[in-house]
């Protein structure tokens, strides 16, 4: 083995990494940043701690994988392959960083997580448990992703949303503002889960749907194609205690809109579309109204109810 490197071991570059030969966009001489010895950094690729970046206790950096800026990789954390750990990002736990990901800003990355492929975790965003996010996935923001949930293809996880449980989201699918995705819920192709939305059970949200507001979605509830879920509305896959549940809270002075169990109406606090005929029980689901209720199949339907209840057309 040709050694790539020394440990400084005095003065002010104590601790840091000096090149001993020239390799990658390092040239002999060159000083980098702190490792803790020999095992941290393999001399080997073209891997490098640069900067003020800190690698120490049990972790390695490996490969062509690059640390920089004030990153911190401790642990007994791995960043291999093409991997980038940058500005104040830290790597810790049992994490892995590896193929081409990156993970920087303030971002964190932890416990047995595994960030690799091309992906992206950025912001104050944090990835932890035994958690997978790969592909071209990117999480960012204050996003938080933990437990056994995978995150991959090319979603977007972000601002303050939680992804948790054993969740998948996948494809384009998107999931932000304060929106929660947990238990054994999956979103995925170009489906939106956001606002403060909670999609949680066996859901599964898919196609071009959209879950918002604050919209619970759980059970075995499906919402696919192009339907909408908003307002404070709680969807439930169809049950016989739900349905017996369900008669007692519908009520003959509710106005303007359907209800897709008994025939009766739901009360409207604000002008808010009812659901399309197309739509009345698909899957069998139940829509629960408890403030507001919305689920569209179509822009289309949306504009012109909209217009309707405007006009006091609806019946």
């Amino acid at each position: 083995m040709i050694r790539k490197y020394e440990i400084l071991k005095e003065g002010e570059n104590k601790g840091r990494v000096r090149a001993l030969r020239d390799f990658g966009d390092v040239k002999k001489g060159d000083v980098g940043g702190y490792v803790e010895s020999e095992a941290s950094l393999c001399h080997f690729g073209d891997c490098w701690v640069y900067d003020e970046a800190r690698v120490y206790e049990n972790a390695e950096i490996y490969g062509d994988a690059q640390v920089s800026g004030n990153a911190r990789v401790y642990g007994d954390a791995q960043v291999s392959g093409e991997a980038e750990v940058y500005d104040e990002a830290q790597v810790y736990g049992y994490a892995q960083v590896s193929g081409e990901a990156q993970v920087y800003d303030e971002a964190q990355v932890y416990g047995d997580a595994h960030v690799y492929g091309y992906a992206r975790v950025y912001g104050k965003a944090r990835i932890y448990g035994d958690t997978w996010v790969r592909e071209n996935a990117q999480v960012y923001g204050n996003a938080l992703v933990y437990d056994d949930a995978w995150v991959y293809g090319n979603a977007l996880v972000y601002d303050g949303a939680q992804v948790y449980g054993n969740v998948a989201v996948y494809g384009n699918a998107l999931v932000y503002g304060e929106a929660w995705v947990y238990d054994k819920a999956w979103v995925y192709d170009k489906a939106w889960v956001y606002d403060n939305a909670r999609v949680y059970g066996n859901a599964r949200i898919y196609d071009d749907a959209q879950v918002y507001g604050n919209a619970e979605i759980h059970g075995c509830t499906c919402v696919r194609g192009n339907e909408r879920v908003c307002g404070d509305v709680a969807a439930y896959k169809k049950s016989k205690e739900r349905k017996n549940e369900h008669k007692e809270e519908c009520s003959s002075d509710m106005t303007f809109s359907y209800c897709p169990h008994c025939g009766g109406s739901l009360n409207y606090n604000e002008i808010v579309p009812p659901p399309t005929e197309e739509i009345k029980d698909v899957d069998k689901k139940i829509v629960y109204k408890t403030t507001s209720i919305a689920i569209y199949n179509s822009q289309e339907a949306i504009d012109n109810a909209a217009e309707q209840f405007k006009n006091h057309t609806i019946t």
